[in-house]
């Protein structure tokens, strides 16, 4: 199994990484820290993981072997897919894949058959030499790292696009170079291309779907149970609801996490059998109301599920609607428009089990931010929601908020109200502006 000069590289800088860590640690006497950091790589669970991902592999390749989808000259690559993809999905499950699984299924597949697959297989046909390589492989890593990091972190989108755009220019370096190589020598390629070494990860990144989804659930589970093991003292409860949860929820991850952040508001009262059963049969309500979705009268209010999203377009929506502390509610995380500013938009929206009653939009401002941009920005929203809540009297509100002076209007069964307060706290300052829109009681 020869090694190209690409692959020579990338041995190099990972020998010369764990060198270089192993010397900084012992010369700041912290061996013992970068010993338990590998060893904590070593653990229990982590082993159990990847030696059922390895069985799990070794299985596809006997079933491919036996229909003659794989042969022995297929080692390499299948090595470098298991280091390149297998072994990165297995540990780059985020909290967004966990809870939705169309969203990750479809990362996935996105993953496995993009165009970088076949772009990545063309320039791997000619490496470049090795001082070239071993200079633009750790590149490749830091841009891949950055793009990683920002990618699940909004306040760095821009270091994304940067990141991205600059891996995308070290490709078209290996493309230019593949193609003037394969130009100048065309039977050189393709007596160096072989179809399985396209066909092998492909394949096995599909065979290795099923393992993902299990992964999936189990770490979903283990999240889970891990955080109710936090305040739940009564370790007979605790393993009732275990099997409870997963004999109820089965694969159903969206439904086991809104039963777990209901259960927050309420732990207290979680103190029998009959109030775990309880309050798994109220989770399990809640997803087929939010699969129905039947219609609320309008002086009644509007249908939870549907408010919840009703700001989704403008990267607000709402996380589960769910029992709170007074009530039933539903909130948005933060919106913010800058890196690094502690301004932002939320919207709330509460009621009860059977309808949404307040609509509630907040605007937290900080003097050292652009208000302009913050100010637009919330009467934007805000119009919006009034016009998706209550369409008929948009007319008469729209030029109201767009001024964002303060106002308490009654039409028809809604209380339309937008207040401005100003705050300051040392030198920390700025102001908070609130609209609201709740149903008038009879």
């Amino acid at each position: 199994m020869e090694l190209n000069s690409r692959e020579v590289a990338i041995l190099i800088w990972i020998v010369f990484f764990l060198a270089f860590s192993h010397v900084k640690a012992r010369q700041k006497g912290l061996s013992l820290g970068f010993l338990n950091v590998v060893k904590a790589f070593f653990k229990k669970d982590i082993i159990k993981v990847l030696v059922i991902a390895l069985a799990w592999i070794v299985l596809c390749l006997l079933v491919m072997a036996q229909v003659g989808l794989w042969r022995g000259e297929n080692v390499k690559v299948t090595v470098w897919w298991f280091l390149g993809f297998a072994f990165i999905r297995i540990f780059n499950l985020n909290d967004k894949e966990l809870l939705n699984e169309e969203s990750y299924l479809i990362s996935y597949l996105k993953a496995v058959f993009a165009l970088s697959v076949i772009i990545s297989f063309i320039a791997g046909a000619f490496t470049l030499p090795l001082y070239l390589e071993l200079f633009l492989v750790p590149l490749i890593f830091l841009f891949s790292a950055v793009e990683v990091f920002a990618k699940h972190n909004s306040d760095y989108k821009p270091a994304q696009k940067v990141a991205h755009w600059l891996i995308v220019l070290i490709a078209f370096i290996y493309i230019i170079y593949s193609l003037v190589k394969i130009t100048s020598s065309p039977n050189e390629f393709f007596l160096w291309v072989k179809f399985f070494d396209l066909l092998v990860p492909v394949l096995l990144s599909i065979t290795f779907i099923p393992y993902m989804m299990l992964l999936r659930t189990y770490v979903a589970y283990e999240n889970v149970f891990r955080r109710i093991g936090f305040w739940m003292q009564d370790d007979k409860l605790f393993k009732y609801l275990k099997f409870k949860a997963i004999m109820r929820f089965d694969f159903d991850i969206q439904t086991l996490q809104s039963w777990k952040e209901s259960l927050e508001f309420k732990k207290t009262n979680i103190v029998t059998k009959k109030d775990v059963d309880a309050s798994i049969d109220e989770a399990i309500k809640l997803k087929i109301m939010d699969f129905i979705r039947v219609p609320v009268p309008k002086e009644k209010g509007w249908n939870p599920f549907e408010a919840k999203d009703f700001l989704k377009s403008h990267g607000l929506p709402c996380d589960q609607y769910r029992p709170i502390y007074q009530g039933w509610g539903a909130d948005s995380k933060p919106l913010k428009f800058k890196i690094g500013s502690v301004s932002s938009i939320d919207y709330l929206v509460s009621g009860c089990e059977e309808s949404a009653t307040n609509l509630k939009i907040k605007l937290f401002v900080c003097k050292e931010d652009d208000e302009s941009l913050y100010d637009e920005s919330f009467s934007h929203i805000c119009a919006e929601l009034v016009y998706v809540a209550a369409t008929e009297v948009y007319e008469e509100l729209v030029n109201k908020i767009v001024s964002l002076e303060d106002m308490n209007v009654l039409l028809g069964c809604w209380e339309f109200s937008m207040k401005h307060e100003s705050f300051k706290n040392g030198s920390y300052s700025g102001y908070e502006r609130f609209f609201e829109i709740k149903i008038i009681e009879n």
